[in-house]
């Protein structure tokens, strides 16, 4: 048995960018790409080719009826979409560029077998499907806690995967944070995630400062009992 701390330095950009190079037609079954912020990319289940994030902040959403239903945000050496096992791939799948993002377009067959040559204890579907079952978790939280504490919740999921730390032991949110994606990442109206956001900082946990989130007592917000980051 591993634990994530292996996994993960077994599975970092690096790494996989080395596992690819070691095929002399690497540079024939991939390509870099440019996404700006604000650009969406549908994915359907007969795509045949995945993204590996360079840099930048890639949201991930699962379209039912039309309507995209918030999953997890990618960053630097994730794949947004790796699917594990090919009959349970989702129909159809959002990326949304959160900021402007430098990616690899990789042809999906091509990875597929530099990973049963390159990776045969499959350590890159291992992190996927331990990352799977925490996005999955945190889904099942969401629909299951009150407002306030989904709201919170959030807060404490993008400090703690994506925020900075500073020299007060504060909390800086990331730049693609605001009200209109708070909302959608919750499920809540704006009206009613502005409403919370305004109780947070009338109770001195939040503050928000040209646009710059920040959250000044991380233990307060914690929604420790729900909280599972990980297995």
């Amino acid at each position: 048995m591993y634990n994530s701390e292996y996994i993960n330095s077994m599975t970092n950009y690096n790494r996989i960018l080395l596992m690819l190079n070691k095929s002399d037609d690497f540079y024939e079954h991939a390509h870099q790409s440019k996404l700006k912020k604000g650009e969406k990319i549908y994915l359907d289940a007969h795509r045949n080719y995945c993204y590996l994030i360079q840099s930048g902040f890639i949201q991930v959403s699962n379209v039912i009826d039309g309507k995209p239903n918030f999953l997890y945000i990618s960053q630097h050496g994730d794949f947004p979409v790796l699917p594990v096992i090919s009959k349970y791939i989702p129909r159809e799948i959002r990326l949304e560029v959160l900021a402007d993002a430098l990616v690899w377009v990789i042809d999906f067959q091509f990875l597929k077998n530099c990973l049963l040559l390159e990776d045969p204890k499959n350590f890159v579907l291992l992190s996927q499907m331990e990352n799977i079952i925490i996005d999955i978790a945190r889904v099942n939280t969401l629909a299951q806690i009150s407002a306030q504490q989904r709201i919170q919740y959030l807060l404490e999921y993008l400090a703690e995967n994506f925020g900075i730390v500073d020299g007060q032991g504060y909390r800086l949110l990331p730049p693609f944070l605001t009200y209109n994606k708070l909302s959608e990442f919750s499920n809540l109206s704006k009206s009613h995630t502005i409403k919370i956001v305004e109780k947070l900082k009338e109770d001195g946990l939040i503050t928000i400062k040209k646009g710059q989130w920040i959250i000044l007592d991380i233990d307060a917000i914690r929604v420790s009992h729900f909280f599972c980051s990980t297995f």
